[in-house]
């Protein structure tokens, strides 16, 4: 039930405080940590690279960062950054799709 809650804090209020370009380049670094390690599985706590937390690899995510409406939100969670990657994938999918990308945002999303 968690996921529902979070995408639906993506839709309304997700993409206020990143532009295309940074949701690709988030986009890009979820899809190799997710090759990595199953970081949907952690809590605000667990370190999961280089000794560093969800929090501290993926700042520009915090909600409390992107939308005054959850400033109470500032920490990830595994959950809340599986949420958000679907999300940012298919929003990001939806615009190559239709064509809306450059050639070098569609170069980014190859590497």
């Amino acid at each position: 039930m968690a996921v529902f809650w979070y995408r639906l804090f993506w839709r309304e209020c997700g993409t206020h405080g990143l532009t295309l370009d940074q949701k690709i380049d988030v986009l890009v670094r979820l899809s190799r940590l997710s090759l990595r390690c199953a970081y949907w599985t952690a809590d605000e706590h667990t370190i999961i690279e280089d000794g560093k937390t969800l929090s501290e690899l993926f700042p520009e995510l915090i909600p409390a960062k992107l939308c005054n409406k959850h400033i109470h939100l500032n920490k990830l969670t595994g959950l809340l950054v599986y949420a958000m990657h679907t999300e940012i994938a298919d929003e990001i999918f939806s615009l190559a799709r239709e064509g809306k990308l450059t050639e070098e945002q569609i170069r980014k999303l190859k590497t």
